[in-house]
């Protein structure tokens, strides 16, 4: 198994019932800095353009940028960090345990969502990742 994790049968029979699979500390800080940090370029159009933004997010900091965005559709799309974590072996290794051999990326989406945004309407998450107040 990549990274050494391996995908117990438990992991198996809770995501079949549940429908997600939360691997805990998969990702190593340093990994998750870089990616916030690439964040911040992309949402500043520094990687290339992203339809919505507006050049004035240029001369803010990263806190401040990621004030003012809820999210950047495919990222993947402007980044080369974002393309190459989309191939992260321990994910990968891990999604094919769980959803067999076949994996393939249809979308990325890199959620910023500061305080005080509107939230999305209900949907297909809604279970494991509440939208709502409760």
């Amino acid at each position: 198994m990549a990274g050494g994790r391996v995908v117990q049968n438990a992991d198996l029979i809770a995501y079949n019932k549940t429908g997600y699979h939360i691997a805990r500390n998969l990702i190593n800080p340093d990994l998750i800095n870089r990616l916030c940090r690439e964040g911040a370029l992309v949402c500043r159009g520094e990687r290339g353009v992203v339809p919505g933004l507006t050049p004035d997010l240029r001369m803010l900091s990263d806190e401040e940028v990621f004030q003012r965005i809820l999210a950047i559709h495919f990222p993947h799309h402007v980044s080369a960090v974002y393309t190459n974590f989309l191939s992260h072996p321990t994910i990968v290794d891990i999604l094919t345990h769980l959803i067999g051999p076949h994996v393939k990326c249809m979308q990325s989406i890199l959620f910023i969502k500061p305080p005080g945004m509107p939230g999305q309407a209900w949907h297909q998450d809604e279970i494991p990742i509440p939208t709502q107040d409760r």
